[in-house]
């Protein structure tokens, strides 16, 4: 299967990678700049220069792949614009996805936050809806699910389309993100890409 990854460099990205280059798959990742190129080559991917501004770029590396793992967001965005700005960039990202893969059942895998549900009053899990935002969640994880629900809407339009929350503590490099990163690779895979 040839996969197209977003943020293959970060925190969950480089985890994704290595596991699909081992179980035979062709994947390609996205990269910025020649420091990312060269992390994606050493974990055995092909490289494809540019960015997630670049929606035809992104609807071309989609059309091509079997299926799209995107593990990306506009981090540059975070300090002057914050979780908004960030989701405010991503939903045009996923949009274009969505016209590439329309009608093909292709899988589109999109990486959610396991606080968006909000407060339900107990744990979140992945198979919470997505509450819907406005003004009032400005700058919480909760101003997300507008990506999450275009993810998930996007199934309407033939794209097999699944969100994947990953726990905050996917991000440390110690015993517990092993077992986040088997946790992750198994709900990314199994059910989002089915391989």
């Amino acid at each position: 299967m040839r996969v197209f990854v977003t943020g293959g460099t970060g925190h969950s990205g480089s985890f994704i990678i290595p596991e699909l280059v081992a179980a035979g798959h062709e994947v390609t990742g996205l990269a910025r700049s020649d420091t990312a190129a060269a992390a994606l080559s050493a974990l055995g991917a092909k490289v494809r220069r540019g960015d997630l501004e670049d929606l035809d770029g992104l609807k071309e590396a989609a059309a091509d792949s079997d299926g799209v793992v995107h593990v990306a967001h506009r981090q540059d965005l975070l300090p002057s614009g914050g979780l908004d700005a960030v989701a405010a960039a991503e939903l045009p990202v996923i949009l274009a996805y969505g016209e590439a893969l329309a009608g093909t059942g292709k899988p589109l895998v999109a990486a959610g936050s396991i606080g968006s549900p909000g407060n339900l009053g107990r744990p979140a899990t992945e198979a919470d809806p997505a509450l819907p935002g406005g003004d009032e969640y400005s700058g919480t994880l909760r101003v997300r699910n507008v990506v999450e629900t275009a993810v998930i809407g996007l199934a309407e339009r033939g794209v097999r389309s699944s969100v994947v929350r990953i726990a905050g503590i996917a991000h440390s490099k110690g015993l517990e993100s092993q077992r986040v990163r088997q946790t992750t690779r198994t709900r990314l895979f199994r059910r989002g890409l089915r391989i």
